[in-house]
């Protein structure tokens, strides 16, 4: 039996390849026969670079460049021949904040510019950026510093890239000497630049935004996609996509004249995962948690919706939509990790040992099927 292992990542407690290689113990030690094949996937957030970086023939670039306070960090980003793979997190995600750092009015997207930078000078032809887990609600402003652009207040002086600052922003000078190759933007979110749905009000608040300070962000953004309209000529305010990681979607089709894309969508196409499937006879998936949010095209619905008729078994951390799991035919089995009543953290921190448990169950019942 050839059985493919592509999971999503659990949160806060193992990465995708992490399941692939505990389950696939597990799974060996009772079904010595199966034939395992990983493919560690992501939505286009944290992970997405470990995922391509395992699956493809890339390399590892790494840069030296600026958390989202200012702090010299290194980051990496994935490069084949043509094409890097960027994570904004790399340098602008809220994972290399404490919590009593958190504040979008003043971090910034400069060093994802910096990372960005690196890879045009390399001469690559495409670019990925992956937008996912943003400390950040800049719009992208903090990128574009870093490659030559200029924002400009009401006194005629230069203006850093940050939040607060948006709603300073009179002019933008466009830099003279910017080659840009084809540049996709990579994301599961929806959401547009500002409004009631845009990135300050339905995301500010968990990087760090008071009520007050989400409104006067919003503000900010408002008045950003005003002159990005005025000075390039570009509307970004109802774009599907633009309001993700604060903003950064729209500046990125402002300033980089990217492309939104459905992160799964990207990842999926970058990694071949359609063959995997069709040369597949089984595949084993999962996520930290399948609920109602399941089916509003996350990772396991795109999944499960690529696959076809091709039977699932789903593994999460927790499992409440029942309901969905039921109208999908060719989901065959679904479970929860834990084998004994424990709480979330426990599971959370054992995951590495029930997915090796999970795995030797599979295993006595798989190896007995013909297939």
């Amino acid at each position: 039996m050839k059985i493919l292992i592509a999971p999503d990542s659990f949160k806060e407690s193992i990465s995708a390849l992490g399941f692939c290689e505990n389950l696939g113990a597990g799974l060996k030690e009772t079904f010595t026969d199966a034939e395992l094949s990983f493919c560690p996937l992501a939505d286009g957030g944290e992970g997405s670079l470990e995922a391509i970086a395992y699956s493809l023939n890339a390399e590892k670039c790494f840069v030296e460049t600026i958390d989202p306070l200012d702090r010299p960090i290194k980051a990496y980003y994935i490069k084949t021949e043509d094409t890097a793979y960027i994570e904004m997190a790399q340098a602008s995600g809220l994972m290399l904040l404490k919590d009593n750092e958190k504040n979008p009015l003043l971090t910034s997207t400069f060093g994802t510019g910096l990372i960005i930078k690196d890879a045009i000078d390399k001469g690559i032809k495409q670019l990925v950026l992956f937008i996912g887990g943003s400390a950040t609600n800049d719009a992208g402003m903090g990128m574009a510093e870093a490659l030559g652009y200029e924002f400009i207040d009401k006194n005629g002086q230069k203006l850093k890239g940050c939040g607060q600052n948006l709603e300073k922003i009179k002019s933008i000078l466009k830099p003279k000497d910017l080659n840009l190759p084809t540049i996709i933007v990579a994301t599961d979110v929806d959401n547009p630049f500002s409004g009631e749905n845009g990135a300050a009000y339905v995301y500010g608040a968990q990087k760090g935004a008071s009520s007050s300070e989400i409104e006067r962000l919003d503000s900010g953004l408002k008045n950003m996609a005003l002159i990005i309209n005025q000075d390039l000529g570009k509307d970004v305010s109802d774009l599907h996509g633009s309001g993700a990681a604060g903003g950064l979607g729209g500046g990125a089709v402002a300033f980089l004249n990217a492309e939104i894309k459905k992160g799964t969508a990207v990842i999926f196409e970058t990694l071949n995962l359609k063959k995997k499937i069709a040369t597949s006879d089984l595949i084993i998936s999962g996520e930290g948690r399948i609920d109602g949010q399941t089916a509003h095209g996350k990772l396991i619905d795109s999944l499960i919706e690529t696959a076809q008729n091709k039977p699932i078994i789903l593994l999460a951390g927790a499992i409440k939509a029942s309901d969905y799991l039921l109208s999908k035919p060719n989901v065959i089995y679904a479970s929860a990790l834990a084998n004994s009543p424990m709480n979330l953290r426990d599971s959370m921190q054992k995951a590495d040992k029930l997915l090796i448990e999970k795995g030797k169950f599979l295993g006595r019942f798989l190896g007995k099927l013909k297939v």
